[in-house]
This record gives C-alpha cells, sequence and structure tokens, in this order.
C-alpha cells in the first residue's frame, strides 16, 4: 500500500468509524472460531484458509470501527457453518467481548 492509498483508507475509516462496519458470514465464522481458539482458525473447515495473522489484522482493522454491523441471513448462516462443541461451543455462545 503506498502513503496515497493509506491516507484514503485512514479517511474512509474515519468517516465511517461510527456507523460501524458490515461483517459477512465467512468473516464473522473467522471472528467466532479464532476468539474461542486461535489455533482452530487453520484447522476449521470454514477457515482452513486463514491463517492466525489473518484474524488478527482482521480484529486490529474492526477495531477502528465503533460497532459491528451484520444481518439476521449472515448470523444464521454463521450459526449453521460455525459447529463448535464442548467449551468451545459455550465460549462461542456466550462470551462476551
Amino acid at each position: 500500500m503506498n502513503d496515497d492509498q493509506a491516507v484514503e483508507l485512514t479517511e474512509l475509516i474515519n468517516k465511517h468509524r461510527a456507523r460501524g462496519i458490515l461483517v459477512d458470514t465467512n468473516l464473522l465464522i473467522m471472528l467466532v472460531v479464532g476468539s474461542v481458539n486461535k489455533d482452530r482458525i487453520s484447522n476449521f473447515k470454514r477457515t482452513g484458509n486463514y491463517t492466525i495473522a489473518d484474524y488478527e489484522l482482521l480484529i486490529s482493522f474492526i477495531d477502528n470501527f465503533d460497532k459491528i454491523i451484520t444481518t439476521p441471513h449472515v448470523l444464521s448462516q454463521t450459526s449453521d457453518l460455525t459447529v463448535l462443541s464442548g467449551k468451545e461451543f459455550g465460549s462461542a455462545r456466550y462470551s462476551r467481548s
């Protein structure tokens, strides 16, 4: 990324910070899996193409916004595709960050 692109990105983030960021199903799944156990990201069926570094970059980017926005459809898909059990299930379903 060159300096002009970095400035433009910063301006866009600042412009939309209060409105929040819209997160789709794939990224929300990575957020859920990574928040439960970062080591599962590369092993989990739906996040196997991502790395812990990708997760940390996503967290870093999302932290620039005041809220995370999604849709009922995305939440339903995320729930259906994020099959966890035991302690991981409890962490994914009931944790508050």
